[in-house]
């Protein structure tokens, strides 16, 4: 956003409070990414997507607990269906692992 609204690349000085904040980020963005792939190698793929559906009902939670959504039969629905993918995972996952 900063470079389209300046129609340039943010200059990276030294002196400047942004350009090591700037550098941080990217440290950190490097680690991160890092991070998920030693995850998703220990883990696996299948657990690992898993996270992102538990974000999603944590979102919806969060939405009606702090921003005073209100639940819906779509919302249910979703829900539903969100539970029963995660149940259905683990559960084939682990199936698979006995064998």
């Amino acid at each position: 956003p900063l470079t389209l609204m300046q129609r340039d690349f943010y200059p990276l000085v030294i002196t400047d409070l942004n350009s090591w904040l700037i550098l941080v980020e990217i440290v950190l963005s490097a680690f991160g990414y890092v991070l998920l792939f030693l995850l998703i190698k220990r883990v696996g793929p299948v657990y690992y997507t898993l996270v992102n559906a538990v974000a999603a009902l944590t979102g919806v939670i969060y939405g009606v607990l702090l921003f005073n959504q209100v639940f819906t039969i779509t919302i249910y629905f979703a829900i539903a269906i969100i539970l029963l993918a995660i149940i259905g995972l683990t559960y084939t996952n682990k199936k698979e692992l006995k064998s």
